[in-house]
């Protein structure tokens, strides 16, 4: 999509422009990791039994590591690289922690190996790439842009799953998917009533409608919403869905007057890294207090 900056109403168009070298990608990446990824950076150039891993990363949120590959070119296969480092990920885990014990000086402990995955950067990718049927697998497919006026854009690709995996990784998926699960939005919908399947595609959609850069991010045990940065959690209960926004309750209580709001306790406000508290929905009738409430978390994530 071409990206302009407007002069007084006339649009110029900002042309892209090659990024040089794989290295200089990786350690703007590195440097960057949490602002792009939400991450924590554990070690680069990573040995995996005759392999190397660009970036080893940690995911506090979903408490689970990351490995982020980086391709200038398009010759690579995502399928190849992505079970190898997913299947060696599983076969050295007491490396990994080890590894982030010694950067950070603490004992890591309960670790999810079912939330495991591997991030591509790449400035392109091949049709194959795109249609391979990844969606069951945590690989994720990113495109960064390099353009004039020191812009960057990283963007998160959709793969259109047409292509099958070759059935000569079918033993190395098996040893996957027994360890690894992905979690997306339907593993959270397919219990929950109509009325709430409804009242969540309805929040989705107005929260979508005022910002349509806002990830809908699904995990084991919610539905995160981001821009760069978590500002909110989706849980779901048989009556309610749960909203977890990234707030201080006492702002909360000022712009949401027709929701019961809950109070978190400090060792949950400290897993989210932030003041929050949550909030019972279960009809939309002042859904306006709560897109408010959640547009105000994602400003304060992204300032």
């Amino acid at each position: 999509m071409p990206l302009f900056k407007n002069n007084h109403g006339k649009l110029s168009l900002i042309r892209s422009k090659d990024i040089d070298l794989e290295k200089n990608l990786q350690k703007l990446v590195e440097t960057n990791l949490e602002t792009i990824f939400g991450l924590k950076f554990v070690a680069s150039e990573f040995p995996l039994e005759g392999l190397y891993a660009d970036t080893l990363a940690y995911d506090e949120q979903n408490k689970s590591f990351v490995i982020i590959e980086y391709k200038k070119r398009r010759n690579f296969t995502v399928v190849d690289q992505g079970i190898a480092y997913l299947s060696l990920m599983l076969n050295r885990k007491s490396d990994l922690i080890l590894r982030y014990n010694s950067r950070f000086g603490k004992i890591l402990k309960n670790v999810d190996w079912t939330m495991s995955r591997v991030i591509f950067v790449s400035p392109s990718y091949t049709t194959y790439q795109k249609a391979m049927k990844i969606k069951d697998l945590p690989i994720e497919l990113w495109k960064v842009t390099n353009y004039q006026n020191n812009l960057i854009e990283f963007e998160r690709l959709e793969t259109s799953g047409g292509e099958s995996i070759p059935v000569k990784y079918s033993e190395s998926l098996k040893k996957i998917k027994k360890e690894i699960k992905v979690y997306d939005e339907a593993f959270h919908l397919e219990s929950l009533p109509d009325k709430l399947k409804r009242l969540y595609e309805t929040i989705k959609e107005n929260i979508q409608s005022r910002d349509g850069e806002i990830e809908f991010n699904s995990r084991r045990y919610y539905i995160s919403l981001r821009k760069r940065k978590n500002f909110a959690f989706v849980k779901f209960q048989k009556k309610h869905i749960i909203l977890v926004i990234l707030l201080p309750k006492s702002k909360g209580e000022q712009l949401i007057k027709h929701y019961k709001l809950g109070t978190l306790s400090k060792s949950v406000q400290k897993y989210y890294n932030s003041p929050c508290f949550k909030v019972y929905v279960n009809n939309d009738g002042n859904l306006d207090e709560i897109l408010n409430a959640l547009m105000m978390a994602k400003e304060n994530s992204i300032s």
